[in-house]
């Protein structure tokens, strides 16, 4: 009798030690979910905004470069920094409806060259000697954009600075 009430009682701690183990793996899985998938998440929603805003950048220079193609060289500039700025066509810009904050900074760089105001790009030369003739382009180029990261507290990371985009379209003459 002592056997088989010595086995059972055997059984019995086996069964409550294979319960310890579980709740053991339960708190190894919430450590390692903390210190390995957080900051996994917190990279990708950091790499999501910067592509973000790379893309806004590169869609603003277009959208006002186009506009300005059907625009007589030297007019409405004005208007097309507020559209790149804001994406709303108006002669005057409010700082607080810039689409980034980074536009407002002071070494945000946005500049307008056509036929106007650049002798270098007052046109391409599509003809020849017997019979010359220029194209008209206007380019419009964000330079110095400055890219602050959401987190860039927690991890200590500068600000990045983008490089300079531009869009080219013909003008009208």
């Amino acid at each position: 009798m002592s056997i088989v009430c010595q086995s059972w009682t055997v059984q019995r701690m086996r069964r409550s030690n294979r319960r310890n183990q579980g709740g053991a793996a339960l708190v190894e899985l919430a450590i390692v979910l903390v210190l390995f998938m957080v900051p996994l998440l917190l990279g990708i929603i950091e790499v999501g905004r910067l592509i973000y805003t790379y893309k806004t950048l590169i869609h603003q220079a277009h959208h006002t470069a186009r506009y300005l193609s059907v625009q007589v060289p030297g007019e409405n500039h004005a208007a097309a920094k507020c559209l790149f700025k804001t994406g709303k066509l108006q002669n005057t810009c409010v700082d607080s409806d810039s689409l980034f904050s980074g536009f407002n900074d002071v070494t945000f760089e946005l500049t307008i060259e056509d036929a106007s105001n650049s002798a270098a790009k007052k046109g391409i030369s599509t003809g020849n000697a017997t019979y010359p003739a220029n194209v008209n382009v206007v380019t419009i180029t964000a330079n110095k954009y400055p890219y602050t990261f959401i987190f860039s507290d927690l991890f200590n990371a500068p600000a990045m600075v983008f490089g300079p985009i531009s869009s080219t379209y013909r003008q009208v003459n």
